[in-house]
């Protein structure tokens, strides 16, 4: 309220000391006659000194009027009988005005608000709806597949059961073939033993000086009227005979048994329900023979493979080194030693800390070799590691340096090869 009549004494003041002849300023005023803008501590002088110092307020209240100073400006630089009692009147006023002004504008603020949180409930609601939609067809694609697996899963075994009938049916005919080969072997000898003796007789027969008719091998024999020679020789060829039969009959039965269908059963191809596809991997990188996976020397042998990256869980590490320094001068301190190892082996390196909102490593921009990454808000550094093995090319040799179990094994099924936080430390220090 007083704020006009301050600074117009301020004017007033500035303007005597300009004028000719000069009237001066009061002493308290004289420093901030050249400020643009009156700070607080100056308005609180100005108002000091025109409460002790009647005759400069006089000349204040004669050169201005109560349309420059306002009504309550004028009552105080006037000061009029009961002016007090109205100045007090005014401040009131002015204190009901601006707390109605105060809460008009917090009406509005709430009104604005509950505006903004009807939107954005509106917004989670329609976001809430699609989720569940999504949700849904989620569950029915995850029944179908269900209901697909089990299927292929009766599929399965129902081609395994064929399978064990038609190979336990296999090895019934193999057996009953192995059978009728060693019967075949039995009457082929049979057979070269009366083929012999038929000769043998034949020869015998030749010497005698009277041969009676020969007779056919096929024919039965007629009882030899005279010589025990004679009806042996019969007998033999009847035997002869018999055994050729018998041996025509297990050749054709044999025969048989091979050219048949179910004599030799196929193993069926498996169908396409039981055939799983394999996915190219990445070949982990050989250690020499008598070189431990735990020790240093490993580490220091997969560093120097040629075109190998080196992807570093960035605090795992220097936790592991550094435990207690400042964060910012652990991660400097690794990248420091992973620009020197580069530097030694050539090797690719990428490190990954975790979290967006740190401060940069000061000397990242001074070391070109290594790539310093910072995992997205809400996303873990081991995640963003496993993400960079999976998109390395396949023929390239991957080295993961963490201690996490969780990022060893995640790597190790993607055919990474992984080092631990010591090794890695013990191969920086050589």
């Amino acid at each position: 309220m007083l704020r006009p009549a301050l600074e117009a004494a301020v004017q007033v003041a500035r303007a005597g000391e300009a004028a000719t002849p000069a009237q001066p300023a009061p002493q308290a005023l004289k420093r901030f006659l050249n400020f643009a803008r009156l700070p607080i501590p100056a308005l609180d002088v100005a108002r000091r000194v025109l409460d002790e110092d009647d005759g400069f307020r006089q000349r204040v209240a004669a050169a201005v009027g109560q349309a420059d100073v306002g009504e309550a400006g004028w009552l105080w630089l006037t000061r009029p009988e009961g002016w007090e009692a109205r100045v007090d009147e005014l401040r009131k006023r002015m204190q009901d005005l601006e707390h109605h002004e105060r809460e008009e504008r917090t009406e509005r603020d709430a009104q604005r608000r509950l505006t903004f949180a009807e939107d954005r409930a509106r917004r989670a609601e329609a976001t809430l709806t699609q989720r569940e939609r999504a949700t849904a067809e989620a569950r029915a694609d995850a029944d179908r597949e269900r209901a697909g697996r089990q299927r292929a899963v009766a599929e399965v075994a129902e081609l395994r059961a064929q399978i064990e009938a038609q190979r336990d049916e296999r090895n019934a005919a193999v057996r009953q073939l192995k059978e009728v080969e060693g019967e075949l072997a039995r009457k082929t000898a049979e057979l070269r033993h009366a083929r012999h003796e038929i000769r043998q007789r034949e020869a015998e027969l030749e010497q005698l000086p009277s041969s009676p008719p020969v007779v056919s091998a096929p024919e039965p024999v007629r009882a030899v009227e005279s010589g025990p020679e004679r009806v042996q020789l019969a007998q033999t060829i009847a035997k002869a005979a018999s055994a050729a039969e018998q041996l025509s009959e297990a050749l054709a039965a044999a025969a048989s048994l091979i050219g048949a269908p179910a004599g030799v059963v196929p193993v069926p191809a498996p169908s396409p329900a039981t055939r799983v596809a394999s996915a190219p991997m990445r070949a982990p990188v050989r250690l020499p023979p008598g070189v431990l996976d735990d020790s240093v020397e490993a580490a220091d042998h997969l560093l120097r493979t040629p075109g190998a990256l080196l992807l570093v869980d960035g605090y795992n590490v220097s936790q592991a080194a550094w435990f207690g320094r400042p964060i910012t001068e652990q991660r400097s301190r690794l990248v420091d030693a992973l620009a020197e190892l580069h530097a030694r082996t050539g090797v690719e390196v990428e490190v990954v800390f975790d979290g967006a909102e740190h401060d940069r490593v000061a000397a990242t921009a001074a070391r070109p070799a290594v790539r310093v990454r910072f995992s997205p808000a809400s996303v873990e550094a081991d995640d963003v590691v496993l993400e960079l093995v999976a998109r390395a090319r396949l023929e390239r040799p991957v080295i993961v340096a963490s201690s996490d179990n969780r990022v060893r094994d995640g790597a190790r099924r993607q055919g990474a090869n992984v080092v631990s936080a010591r090794q890695l430390l013990g191969a920086l220090r050589r």
